[in-house]
């Protein structure tokens, strides 16, 4: 029998400041649908889609701004046992330690061995919960960079993401080469500034040219920290195609770390192009 998913009750706002609840299904880590909104039976599906309540779930700040909610949905997804194993992997990859947490002890009770290679990441991590977890499996942790190498052919990625802050898990990421550089650019998007400094220091390590343009965009973030960890990748790649990027921000950024790291940058790549 297909997998049917785990319902949440959830209060929504709607007309007036009110709230009242709605149903949904969560067939995976964050996909769900509406399978009762009053506001459909009281209007009719057409108007109900231009109600209040209709806009705040489609928004999904709900989703992203609760993590009590998404560990509500990780307690009922671990009362499904193994067809939720693929969710609750996705649950890794969670900005929330609490979350994680959860996820590992619902994949550590459910007790089925494809969770092993996330849990090796946060194990490798040093997350207690995903070494816990490991345990009650009775499997060891996988070797990082195959443990990387199978998330990342699996679709799993978000879980090596959220782990990119830590060194193993990123040198063991840069190891894996150029089949890692399209998720390490999807990196230089989150929302952590430290797991996109990350992915700027991996991707400098394997080298690849086609992250430059990346890279060069990355010379425009917020942070400090990752606008200098781009200059420092840019340096190591040494594509002259950078050099112009660089003598832009050596020039202008407002941050002087980040100024001599561009200068130390442009360089490195006049070194590398004169061999």
């Amino acid at each position: 029998m297909e997998w049917q998913g785990v319902e949440i009750e959830l209060q929504v706002p709607c007309a007036k400041g009110k709230k009242h609840p709605v149903r949904l299904r969560f067939t995976g880590w964050g996909e769900y649908e509406v399978i009762y909104n009053p506001c459909v039976e009281l209007l009719g599906e057409a108007l109900a889609r231009m109600a209040p309540c209709s806009h705040y779930l489609q928004e999904r700040k709900w989703w992203t701004g609760d993590s009590s909610l998404r560990k509500r949905v990780v307690d009922a997804l671990s009362q499904a046992g193994s067809p939720a194993v693929p969710a609750l992997i996705q649950a890794l990859g969670d900005n929330w330690e609490g979350v994680r947490s959860a996820a590992c002890g619902a994949l550590g009770a459910i007790g089925d061995p494809q969770a092993v290679p996330a849990l090796s990441v946060w194990a490798a991590a040093g997350e207690q919960a995903a070494q816990d977890a490991l345990q009650s499996l009775g499997q060891p942790p996988m070797e990082l960079q195959e443990a990387i190498t199978h998330l990342l052919h699996a679709g799993d990625w978000c879980v090596v993401q959220r782990a990119l802050w830590h060194n193993a898990v990123c040198e063991a990421v840069a190891q894996v080469g150029a089949p890692a550089v399209p998720a390490l650019i999807q990196a230089l998007g989150d929302n952590w500034a430290v797991v996109r400094s990350a992915a700027c220091a991996a991707l400098g390590v394997i080298g690849d040219l086609h992250a430059v343009p990346a890279l060069i965009q990355a010379l425009g973030d917020d942070w400090g920290s990752v606008r200098s960890a781009a200059c420092a990748a840019l340096g190591v790649i040494g594509d002259p195609h950078a050099v112009p990027a660089l003598e832009k921000v050596a020039a202008q950024d407002s941050d002087g770390g980040v100024r001599g790291a561009a200068r130390q940058a442009i360089r490195e790549i006049q070194e590398k192009n004169r061999q």
